[in-house]
């Protein structure tokens, strides 16, 4: 029995040690299959955002080279982006074909000389019509308009002589003294009743007779003020009336006048077009023997570079440019396309740098002066370039950084997810198991106030001092799923 006891212990050992060692290889294996996460947590920073776009070097301000229309072209000396001086020949037209031009050109003006004296020959007697009709016109108009203006500087005199009369009216007051003045009754009662003597039935009698001299002057002195308002409105309806009067009268008589001005014969009209016609040919010839003198040639006016040619050798000119010309003098400016979320991060009058042949040449604080929109969520920057080592039509890229205030809240980029268009983390949450601490994630949805192409800025608050979130996950991790940290000796995948 004590042997069978003693194998006993030692079989049950031997299974402890085998559950144990189970245990462990089970413990590790599930372990293993746990996705491996790094984890961190929100921090305090600045968002920087950095803009890059392509673009071109452009004039400031272009000259346009307009040759008179109707000329061929037989030679083309420049190109598109070479520089040239203050004469540099640009064009050599065709004399033999300007030669032809000039001498259809002179047939012309001669028939158009011949048909101007024609016209003015026909149109001479009905001018000297028209204008006598004119003439009298104005003197009627004259004549009239002295007229009216008599009737109205009469109309003004009687109205001002009405308001005057009016303005030296006496006022009540006045007008009463006055009254009390010239009535003899009144003076005698008043001196009666002044007397010590005077007895009362004496200044009772006073007083009727003054109170019933007061209504009688009253009524009259308000009849005298409104019979002279009567007449001075009179007037002024008057007056009123006949300026009235003189302004369609002249009115009148200025159209007379403007009419008899407008019938000018027909022909007359036709002379000043073909006068105009002629002054045309005349100023073209004079532009055709220019460019003949000197032979074809047609040279730049000034220093620059050739930004466009807008015609080619055997074409006839329009009266459009062609040639465009760059001033460099002016300094040379920088065009890029934006898009409409990169509008968001570059303003005008930011400081923004140039880089030309690579980053070789590099034009730095120069400044934006105008953002364009061009088409649909398309915009253009125009910067003004310092470098003076750049040439037209050189391709650059422009760079500018621009960093925000500190946000109190920022991840990493890699720590948020998306779902159904809504932005959300994974929380690290610690459970207390029968096989020890264990770790899993839940989904905690976020509001992005900022973002580049690392790190976003949330909402303030939406995450506690000792929140900590995944950042980097070794496999695919959904809402509560069991994770295991990322040891240092781990490999990212």
């Amino acid at each position: 029995m004590e042997n069978v006891r003693k194998r006993a212990v030692k079989y049950f050992c031997i299974f402890l040690l085998f559950m144990f060692l189970c245990t462990v290889v089970s413990r590790g294996i599930y372990a293993y299959q746990m996705p491996r996460v790094e984890i961190g947590q929100a921090a305090q920073k600045n968002i920087s955002h950095t803009i890059s776009a392509i673009g071109n070097v452009v004039a400031q301000r272009e000259t346009a080279v307009v040759i008179k229309e109707g000329i061929r072209i037989r030679e083309i000396c420049v190109k598109t982006g070479e520089e040239v001086e203050k004469g540099t020949v640009l064009f050599r037209l065709d004399t033999t074909d300007l030669k032809d031009l000039i001498g259809g050109l002179n047939k012309k003006i001669n028939i158009e000389k011949e048909k101007i004296t024609v016209l003015k020959a026909n149109s001479h007697t009905e001018e000297q019509t028209m204008k006598n009709i004119w003439q009298r016109a104005k003197e009627d108009l004259l004549h009239t308009t002295q007229i009216q203006n008599e009737n109205v500087s009469n109309a003004q005199k009687a109205y001002n002589d009405a308001v005057k009369k009016l303005s030296s009216y006496p006022s009540w007051e006045n007008y009463l003294l006055e009254t009390k003045e010239k009535d003899s009754q009144y003076q005698l009662l008043k001196n009666t009743a002044e007397n010590k003597t005077a007895s009362k039935e004496e200044k009772d009698a006073f007083t009727m007779y003054e109170d019933a001299l007061k209504l009688s002057a009253r009524d009259a002195w308000e009849e005298g003020k409104k019979a002279l308002e009567e007449d001075v409105s009179a007037k002024q309806s008057n007056l009123s009336s006949i300026k009235e009067d003189k302004n369609v009268a002249i009115l009148e008589a200025e159209r007379s006048v403007e009419d008899a001005k407008k019938n000018t014969p027909v022909d007359k009209s036709g002379i000043m077009e073909e006068e105009d016609v002629l002054l045309q040919m005349e100023k073209q010839m004079e532009n055709y023997q220019e460019i003949l003198e000197n032979k074809g040639r047609i040279v730049s006016s000034i220093n620059g570079y050739v930004s466009n040619i807008c015609m080619a050798a055997g074409d006839r000119t329009t009266d459009s440019a062609a040639m465009l010309l760059a001033d460099g003098s002016k300094g040379w400016g920088f065009k890029a396309v934006l898009t409409e979320e990169q509008t968001e991060y570059i303003k005008v009058g930011d400081t923004v740098t140039l880089n030309f042949q690579n980053g070789k040449v590099k034009d730095e604080n120069c400044q934006v002066k105008a953002i364009n929109k061009i088409e649909e969520e398309t915009y253009e920057a125009i910067v003004k370039v310092a470098e003076t080592e750049v040439s037209l039509g050189e391709t650059g890229v422009l760079e500018v950084t621009n960093q925000t205030e500190p946000y109190s809240c920022c991840i990493p980029l890699s720590a948020l997810y998306s779902d159904n268009q809504k932005d959300y983390i994974l929380l690290i949450r610690e459970t207390n198991t029968i096989m020890g601490t264990e770790l899993s994630v839940v989904k905690k949805e976020v509001t992005i106030q900022d973002k580049n192409e690392s790190e976003a800025a949330l909402e303030d608050s939406s995450l506690g001092e000792d929140d900590r979130f995944v950042v980097y996950a070794s496999k695919a991790v959904a809402p509560g799923d069991k994770v295991r940290l990322l040891e240092e000796e781990d490999e990212r995948e």
